[in-house]
């Protein structure tokens, strides 16, 4: 979806410059900028879809948990770590859960970031750290 977001934006930057050329610095360079953030989103998406993919889930963790302005630090990431099955035999995390993986991380990393959990994805890490108390350090 941020590559359609990004096509998109580069259509309308496009006709805006053209259209515009002069008159509207402003709107152009606002219209870049726009294209800069889509750009850096889709390239996030796409090395944290990477990693997943891999089965690398420490580092999608790590990456999602650490991504600019917590653009990962989101429910859906939080989903697609939920839906990972913990009893893949690919996994080189130890069988550790990916959602706890994933609920580690974030919680690690809000003091460093100052980009807390919404409540939902607070109650999904606490209820996940409880399913896991064993494994669950901080």
């Amino acid at each position: 979806m941020s590559v359609v977001c990004c096509l998109f934006l580069f259509c309308i930057q496009w006709h805006v410059h053209s259209q515009l050329a002069q008159k509207s610095s402003a709107l152009l360079l606002l219209m870049h900028l726009l294209m800069m953030l889509c750009l850096r989103v889709s390239f996030n998406v796409l090395n944290l879809l990477q990693l997943m993919t891999e089965k690398k889930y420490q580092l999608a963790a790590v990456h999602a948990a650490n991504s600019p302005q917590g653009v990962l630090r989101t429910s859906e990431v939080l989903e697609q770590f939920k839906a990972v099955s913990v009893d893949d035999d690919d996994n080189d995390d130890d069988e550790q859960s990916p959602l706890l993986l994933y609920c580690q991380t974030l919680l690690a990393t809000v003091g460093l970031l100052g980009v807390k959990p919404n409540e939902a994805d607070s109650v999904e890490c606490a209820q996940c750290a409880l399913r896991h108390s064993k494994e669950f350090t901080c």
